[in-house]
């Protein structure tokens, strides 16, 4: 049973040990990385576009990684431009699918044999909207999806990260194309995925301790 911790326990030193190795040095800094990546983006075009995606889709990598304001910043500056808006949205999705996807498989691959096969077939609508709505920002999809392919979620989990990703991807990019991208940008998204890894140890505890006392002999009275 303590197995169930060590999915979002990785996720969360992996974040940590990223954060640390950027304060001492090791790794470059975000603000510098985000003109490195910008630059990418205007030598390289679309397939740079897909390929910083994709490291933004990366779970633990993309809480380090800036990919999403050059993405942002570059759908804004189609506005106007449908068919550079299309294929530029067509590209951001396609990387995100396949970071995903790899963030999936990821959990699947590490920790699925551990973990009883689970289903999303049948499952309540609120909690499919609930599993769509963390698809919402890349380091909260990443982990989603993380999530999902260490709890072994079969291919029903692909369709919904496939699909629930086009949602976004439409979302953001309209946003960004029609100028309403400033009202969302850096509401403190950067703590998303260690919020988001110390919310499921806490779910994890909790399932933990119910099933403690589910197996524990129940009290009578003589």
């Amino acid at each position: 049973m303590k197995s169930r911790f060590i999915p979002p326990a990785v996720l969360l030193l992996s974040i940590l040990s990223l954060w640390i190795l950027e304060v001492f040095g090791v790794l470059p800094s975000v603000n510098s990385l985000v003109d490195t990546v910008s630059s990418w983006i205007s030598q390289r075009g679309y397939i740079a576009v897909a390929g910083v995606a994709l490291l933004e889709n990366l779970v633990g990598f993309g809480s380090y990684f800036p990919g999403s304001i050059p993405l942002l910043g570059v759908m804004a500056t189609t506005a106007g431009r449908p068919s550079d808006a299309l294929a530029t949205f067509l590209s951001i999705y396609s990387g995100q699918v396949s970071g995903l996807v790899i963030s999936y498989c990821l959990g699947f691959v590490g920790f699925g044999r551990a973990v009883r096969a689970s289903h999303l077939e049948g499952s309540a609508p609120s909690r499919i909207a609930g599993l769509v709505l963390l698809f919402g920002h890349p380091h909260s999809a990443a982990a989603t999806a993380y999530l999902l392919g260490s709890k072994r979620f079969g291919f029903e989990a692909i369709v919904l990260i496939v699909s629930a990703c086009f949602v976004w991807s439409g979302f953001w990019a309209a946003l960004m194309y029609f100028g309403l991208g400033p009202i969302f940008r850096e509401i403190g998204w950067d703590y998303l995925g260690v919020g988001f890894a110390i919310g499921w140890i806490g779910f994890e505890y909790a399932s933990y301790l119910k099933h403690r006392r589910s197996k524990s002999p129940r009290s009578t009275d003589h």
